[in-house]
């Protein structure tokens, strides 16, 4: 049996109906794809780092495609703060 996940398949943009074939996820579990917390997550959405929409029921939710690597980069980044610091 595998795993319980919200993540689930959609085949058009809710938000321009183009057709698309990509995993949603919430924001929670986008935050623990990227090892990340919520707020971080919420961030990225805001400075646009991070492709989402907002489903019918008003729900936010970010494509796992947008995620692939962020999180790594921003790991890097943090790191190289921390060491020019």
């Amino acid at each position: 049996m595998g795993e319980r996940t919200n993540c689930f398949e959609t085949t058009c943009c809710w938000n321009c109906g183009g057709q698309l074939n990509t995993r949603l996820l919430t924001i929670s579990e986008a935050a623990a794809f990227c090892r990340v917390s919520k707020n971080t997550i919420y961030l990225w959405m805001r400075s646009g780092l991070v492709e989402w929409v907002c489903n019918p029921g008003g729900m936010r939710r970010v494509y796992r495609d947008s995620l692939v690597g962020l999180g790594a980069r921003a790991a890097d980044a943090d790191r190289d703060l921390k060491e020019g610091a």
